[in-house]
């Protein structure tokens, strides 16, 4: 009986670390919640400064192998959201020469700013991680890892979110 006890203890103690942990890293934070303040070259600057736009909104890292992966499709895509009146931002909490380079890498035309702290400060902890936001400052559209933006029904998802 006593065995048994032990083995439901585990048992629940174990389902609830995975549980944290499958929230923690597969699971978008709620970033509606969180002041996401980043450094631009005017200053310090909010996401309420994007109000009244359409928002795909990209934290990533330089040292993220699958950021690497993802940003090429996603440059790519980059024009037709644009057509679609979309504005796309990267942040991250990488130094000024990390974002500098990366953009050069991948000829990124888009805005990529440093968060004013770190990306676990705003609750990221999987990267990247892609929300999507509407015009009335919602997020409509949550994705956590790679996205394979060369995928038209990818884009289209997007932008479909954003006008439900």
């Amino acid at each position: 009986m006593k065995k048994r006890i032990t083995n439901t203890v585990l048992l629940v103690i174990l389902v609830a670390v995975a549980a944290f942990y499958f929230k923690r890293y597969r699971i978008a934070p709620n970033i509606a919640e969180k002041r996401v303040v980043f450094q631009t070259p005017h200053g310090l600057d909010s996401l309420d400064s994007f109000l009244d736009k359409n928002l795909v909104l990209i934290f990533y890292a330089g040292w993220c192998g699958t950021c690497h992966r993802e940003m090429p499709g996603l440059v790519q895509a980059y024009a037709k959201l644009k057509e679609a009146n979309f504005e796309v931002i990267g942040l991250t909490d990488d130094r000024e020469e990390v974002i500098d380079k990366f953009r050069s890498n991948y000829g990124i035309a888009f805005p990529m700013y440093k968060l004013s702290g770190t990306l676990q400060d705003v609750g990221v902890y999987t990267l990247p991680t892609t929300f999507v936001m509407n015009s009335k400052g919602e997020v409509v559209f949550e994705h956590v890892e790679y996205m394979d933006w060369t995928d038209p029904a990818v884009v289209q998802e997007v932008i479909q979110s954003a006008r439900n």
